[in-house]
């Protein structure tokens, strides 16, 4: 069933507001405090921080050049996003309140670091010198990797070359606290709108005129959150959250209903939220 309630966009509750029904609000994740320590070296402290707060910008470079070295612990972070080298080896982006985006999958190598190579590949090195990650290769003048809004992406030439691709995710997480929803309402709404439309701003229902990534019916019910509608993600995002708080309460809210009720397209087409 798709969104066709005659509600508009409204502002998002301050942050520190209710936390979505039965989910604790005293979970807490670590973030990591970075600080430069040496040319192309970084290290790094952790401190608890509650989930339900919005996590505070560290202060940590946001690229890695060809030559720098990002050491077990080490931190790029652009505003709540960080992407760190953990101790176990692996390689983690994450963004908002303590979310994981993205993660090289080299866990159970302690000590691997990362660097960006002159081949635009991004590689994570075992103690050995063993290459256990490497990016694709994009071949270009001064290769770096960039942490931005939501996602990480290595860029040549003055062009992104590579990116992990989850900027849109990264955006929606940014936005919970504002409704005062913690870390655990992340995975609702990512099932939500990944069953709806894969998270495509430009998902249009074959059968309707159901649209984009929260799948309204139609469409043009986003112009209350901006005439960008069509194909700007965050105006969307805009929309879909404040129909999920104002319908359902929470994304978990929204995800319990639409199992519970079957209220989304048959399989193989653009699911709709009821």
């Amino acid at each position: 069933m798709p969104i066709d309630s005659p509600i508009s966009s409204r502002p998002a509750r301050r942050p520190g507001g209710r936390v979505g029904a039965g989910v604790s609000a005293t979970a807490t994740v670590t973030l990591v405090v970075a600080a430069l320590t040496g040319p192309g070296v970084v290290s790094a402290t952790a401190a608890p921080v509650s989930a339900t707060a919005t996590p505070a910008a560290v202060s940590a470079p946001s690229t890695l050049a060809v030559g720098a070295r990002l050491n077990r612990g080490g931190v790029l972070a652009l505003g709540t996003t960080r992407l760190v080298m953990q101790p176990d080896g692996n390689l983690v982006l994450s963004s908002g309140p303590g979310i994981v985006l993205w993660t090289s999958r080299t866990s159970r190598t302690p000590g691997a670091w990362a660097s960006i190579k002159a081949n635009g590949q991004l590689v994570v090195r075992m103690p050995s010198n063993r290459i256990v990650y490497a990016s694709p290769v994009r071949l270009g003048t001064a290769p770096r990797v960039v942490v931005g809004a939501g996602e990480m992406s290595v860029r040549t030439s003055g062009r992104t070359a590579w990116t992990t691709g989850t900027g849109v995710r990264g955006y929606a997480i940014s936005r919970l606290p504002a409704y005062g929803w913690n870390a655990a309402q992340w995975p609702c709404l990512d099932r939500l709108w990944q069953r709806e439309s894969g998270w495509n701003p430009r998902a249009a229902n074959p059968s309707s005129s159901a649209y984009g990534i929260p799948q309204a019916l139609p469409g043009s019910k986003m112009a209350t959150a901006g005439p960008d509608w069509r194909t700007n993600h965050r105006t969307q995002i805009a929309w879909g959250l404040g129909y999920i708080d104002q319908r359902y309460g929470s994304p978990c809210g929204a995800w319990s209903h639409s199992q519970g009720y079957g209220w989304y397209g048959s399989p193989g087409r653009t699911a709709l939220v009821g």
